[in-house]
């Protein structure tokens, strides 16, 4: 087990980044591309780390042949503690083409303890889940923190890769590695 940290209690926590926008297509052949998520304002010695935004969806839902692509997750702010990354936005299609999920946010690297990557997005249809983001480093005395998971894959694709775990502090332990999509 780690040792605490001998860092002052935080107080508060830095604002979170914004959700990405969701594109939603109505069985069209054009691309879909969700918005990133914004990342988590950072915080301070005393402030945690603000978490990551959401990657927006993707969804074309009546055919077509445009691809999806999930947007990526929003990276976690450093701080007393680091914040969580976002997940990845969710990939629809239902016209045969790819939907394509993005990968969570890695989380902020921290004081004490570091914030946990953003789980990959999952695919529907034909494509990939997205990776997980790599798990937040942990400053003297803290941990390090998860991986994110991999999302999981449509019909024929990939589940994504489970992320990394951060590295402990001086005195702390490493974060366990996500597991992978299915």
């Amino acid at each position: 087990m780690g040792v605490a940290g001998t860092n002052p209690t935080p107080i508060g926590t830095a604002a979170p980044g914004s959700d990405g926008v969701n594109q939603i297509g109505n069985g069209g052949n054009t691309d879909l591309t969700g918005g990133a998520g914004g990342d988590g304002n950072a915080g301070s010695t005393t402030v945690n780390g603000g978490n990551g935004g959401t990657g927006g969806a993707a969804r074309n839902s009546s055919g077509g042949t445009g691809n999806s692509f999930g947007g990526a997750g929003g990276a976690g702010g450093d701080g007393a503690n680091g914040g969580d990354g976002g997940a990845g936005g969710e990939a629809l299609t239902e016209g045969g083409a790819t939907a394509v999920s993005r990968a969570g946010g890695k989380g902020g690297n921290a004081e004490a303890s570091g914030g946990a990557g953003g789980n990959g997005g999952s695919a529907t249809g034909v494509g990939n889940g997205g990776n997980g983001g790599d798990g937040g480093n942990g400053g003297d005395g803290g941990n390090g923190a998860p991986g994110g998971f991999g999302g999981g894959a449509g019909a024929g694709g990939l589940g994504g890769s489970g992320a990394g775990g951060g590295t402990d502090g001086d005195d702390g332990n490493g974060g366990s590695p996500g597991t992978d999509g299915s």
